[in-house]
């Protein structure tokens, strides 16, 4: 397996490199670029299985460097992308992220990550041989209804099915879907019990509530509670599909939204932060600030715009 290191110039990817190794890959399979362009390079020249990247290199962020490694002209078969988590100054919703095409993992698991990739049979990670699909959870204690929900969703998602409640609570617990198909009279735990642990966990996550009982009172409650949708049995296949890309494109939409809601607020402290330092003569932390400031917000500057700039503030 070749791997591509992506870090920025000062950066030290030998902790990155040392997980590498750990994870049963060898030294001379892996290459280092802190470019764009030699990024660019590398891709059109070498064979490369998988990039591991830091959130920002070289006046590039990791939104950009996944949408350059996926553009069609280097996107000769899928690569999966790794983002080093301890990188990033906020966190990336896993939604998002797929849709971006890359995983964020901490480079404490990235051995075991990159050892799980180096399976055959594994297809389950984001970015993989396999890129990353919308996951979906479908937790109904009737049978028939559930492979029949299964089948009309498996070939747009990664669907999962659980026949009750207790068991179905514990898979969203360990994946955390990005959306779940929730019937109400369930075995071991209620629907509406399971609903309220969930937003509990996360106020953000889409559920349909899928049901025969068709009570105004009871939908009420329940979109009060979190529920995404209400969802009346019988209901058309497609009328089912529609729904599930509805809510998908709504949740990334809400995800976009608190994203850059908390990256406002992070550049709002760090600005306070280096007024606070210049006050107080710390050089030192000034540069640690405008590190950071860099980090979430990439040079992107041309050359003419850089010359504009001095030009008309000097």
């Amino acid at each position: 397996m070749n791997v591509l290191i992506v870090t920025d110039p000062f950066s030290n990817a030998a902790a990155i490199e040392a997980h590498l190794v750990a994870a049963g890959i060898k030294a001379d399979s892996v290459a280092h670029v802190a470019s764009a362009r030699a990024l660019m390079d590398a891709l059109l020249t070498q064979r490369c299985d998988l990039i591991v990247a830091e959130y920002s290199v070289a006046g590039m962020d990791i939104w950009r460097l996944s949408t350059l490694i996926n553009a069609m002209r280097f996107s000769a078969y899928a690569r999966p992308i790794f983002l080093i988590k301890e990188t990033c100054e906020i966190d990336i919703p896993e939604l998002l992220a797929k849709e971006y095409g890359f995983t964020v993992v901490p480079l404490e698991a990235l051995a075991s990550v990159l050892a799980a990739v180096n399976d055959p049979e594994n297809v389950q990670l984001g970015g993989c041989l396999n890129p990353a699909r919308h996951s979906v959870l479908i937790i109904e204690d009737d049978k028939d209804a559930s492979i029949t929900a299964y089948h009309a969703l498996k070939d747009l998602y990664e669907v999962d099915t659980a026949y009750d409640g207790l068991s179905g609570y514990a898979l969203w617990e360990t994946k955390h879907h990005d959306l779940v198909l929730l019937d109400l009279m369930l075995p071991k735990l209620s629907g509406e019990d399971i609903l309220n642990k969930m937003m509990a966990r996360n106020k953000n996550q889409s559920v349909i509530i899928v049901t025969a009982l068709d009570k105004p009172r009871l939908q009420n409650k329940l979109l009060l509670n979190g529920a995404s949708e209400y969802l009346c049995k019988p209901f058309s296949l497609e009328a089912l599909k529609t729904l599930c890309q509805k809510l998908l494109n709504k949740s990334k939409l809400l995800h976009q939204a608190h994203y850059a809601e908390a990256k406002l607020n992070a550049l709002r402290d760090l600005v306070w932060l280096l007024d606070y330092a210049l006050s107080h003569n710390d050089g030192g932390k000034v540069k640690e600030i405008m590190a950071a400031l860099k980090s979430l917000l990439p040079n992107n500057l041309t050359e003419d715009e850089k010359i504009s700039l001095i030009a008309r503030e000097f």
